[in-house]
């Protein structure tokens, strides 16, 4: 052999694409994902109900004067968007009225009550999230495909990003993810 340098793949490229061609293959289910989303977002629900819309970052606007004496009234101490608490529970998994179903690729989340558009459009909706919702969810989508590269076998040399992606590759669960995602809410 003459003088010079030797460049080796390790992994080698077989074991690289075959790692590769695994995790393509458990890409397609996602359901794991879009059920942890599905729970935050019941439990951001709740939280804004709760707080007013404080958890949000914009408190409901106040109620009218004649409809906050009938709700004192005749539903004393109960918060804004929360009367007879319909409302509340059809946005809770197996709630009267709730619309929840996780499929390998979308979840769909909402509440069959004729009456919640109109309460949104009073400027109440009780869907409404933090500025930093969506980066979160970003962030714990790549953490999920982390995970499935994990499953698949893919080096730990190929994964950079998040903390939670991080966390992914080093071991966590779906269950140890949502929560760290959780705790970045404020849930």
């Amino acid at each position: 052999m003459t003088d010079g340098i030797t460049i080796e793949v390790v992994p080698s490229l077989d074991a690289q694409g075959a790692a590769l061609r695994d995790w393509a293959g458990l890409l397609g289910d996602f359901s794991g994902f879009w059920r942890r989303v599905t729970d935050l977002t019941e439990r951001a629900v709740a939280k804004n109900i709760e707080s007013g819309g404080d958890w949000s970052g914009r408190s409901f606007p106040p109620l009218s004067a004649g409809y906050a004496a009938f709700k004192a009234r005749h539903f004393p101490g109960r918060p804004i968007l929360v009367q007879s608490g319909a409302l509340r529970a059809s946005l809770r998994s197996g709630g009267a009225g709730n619309l929840r179903r996780v499929g390998a690729n979308l979840t769909d989340f909402g509440t069959a009550l004729d009456y919640a558009d109109d309460v949104a459009q009073e400027g109440r909706p009780p869907v409404r999230f933090r500025r930093d919702w969506n980066a979160v969810l970003v962030e714990l989508y790549g953490a999920f495909v982390v995970l499935k590269m994990r499953a698949a076998g893919v080096p730990s040399e190929w994964v950079s990003g998040s903390r939670l992606a991080r966390m992914a590759y080093e071991g966590a669960d779906e269950s140890a993810l949502a929560r760290a995602a959780a705790r970045r809410l404020s849930l």
